[in-house]
């Protein structure tokens, strides 16, 4: 039997290295606490507030009408959409939508209340940050496929889930 040959492989120096590893890592997004007021607890607003609200155009989307149509749906329906939204409060006191202007606009739409976290910033460079911070973490939804591979325990790991009186079977 003839062995497979072997790749060779060009011996990287520590410049290229670092270079490399550059382009694949972002830098994190770094706000201390001291210097941001982030809200602990929900505040809720009421529809005639929702005026009072904004969307900062130069860092958001714009209205995803197929998006808030299927929110405005599961409202009027008589479903909830529980993730609260966060909403940047200026210095000078005016309301700007960080994460879920969709959902802003559905329970709009809808003549709703919503729930949010209000948090308050110094500078439009906190509150840019903020934004990247919060949409930068990967949701999982129902329609989402998580793919994976637990390697050779997997077999065991599905037995486990889905047999009655299984350890993971609830």
């Amino acid at each position: 039997m003839t062995p497979t040959p072997r790749r060779r492989r060009i011996k990287d120096s520590e410049a290229i290295r670092k270079v490399n590893l550059d382009r694949r890592i972002r830098q994190p997004i770094i706000l201390k606490s001291e210097d941001l007021d982030l809200a602990s607890r929900i505040r809720v607003f009421n529809p005639p507030n929702y005026g009072h609200m904004n969307v900062d155009e130069r860092y958001q989307r714009t209205r995803v009408t197929p998006v808030v149509n299927e929110l405005t749906h599961v409202l009027k329906g008589g479903g909830v959409v529980p993730d609260p939204i966060h909403v940047a409060e200026r210095p000078d006191g005016t309301l700007w939508i960080l994460d879920g202007q969709q959902r802003y606009w559905a329970h709009s739409d809808c003549h709703l209340p919503l729930r949010a976290y209000v948090h308050s910033v110094a500078t439009l460079e906190q509150e840019k940050a903020m934004f990247l911070i919060l949409n930068n973490r990967m949701k999982v939804r129902g329609d989402v496929t998580v793919k994976s591979w637990p390697g050779i325990s997997g077999p065991l790991i599905l037995k486990l889930g889905t047999e009655p009186g299984g350890i993971l079977a609830g």
